[in-house]
């Protein structure tokens, strides 16, 4: 994906900072990742564009579940990961969040 097929609401650059930071410390699950396999697929569509090839691929992923714990720890915002969209982690994050407080005040 070049940086001028991002969104407009979405900074290019800043999506280049996050994804060159994540190559520098690339996790040890990301070699058995596979969205290394097929650099066609868009894992950063812009707003509007089909999200299900990327959610596809990662639906067969060995590494999915430490994709998503990834995603939810770093707080991604844009992209697909795990087979999520950002508006799915944004969801996933709130629930983990109303149920802890939950816990904690019934303790």
């Amino acid at each position: 994906m070049a940086l001028s097929d991002c969104s407009p609401n979405v900074n290019p650059e800043s999506i280049f900072v996050a994804f060159a930071s994540l190559l520098e410390g690339r996790p040890a699950w990301h070699a058995d990742a596979l969205c290394r396999e097929d650099p066609h697929i868009n894992f950063f569509p812009a707003q509007g564009e089909r999200t299900e090839p990327a959610k596809s691929l990662c639906a067969s992923c060995l590494v999915r579940a430490e994709c998503l714990d990834f995603a939810l720890e770093r707080g991604e915002k844009y992209g697909v990961w795990a087979a999520t969209s950002e508006r799915q982690r944004r969801h996933m994050r709130k629930v983990v969040s109303t149920s802890g407080r939950g816990d904690r005040e019934a303790a």
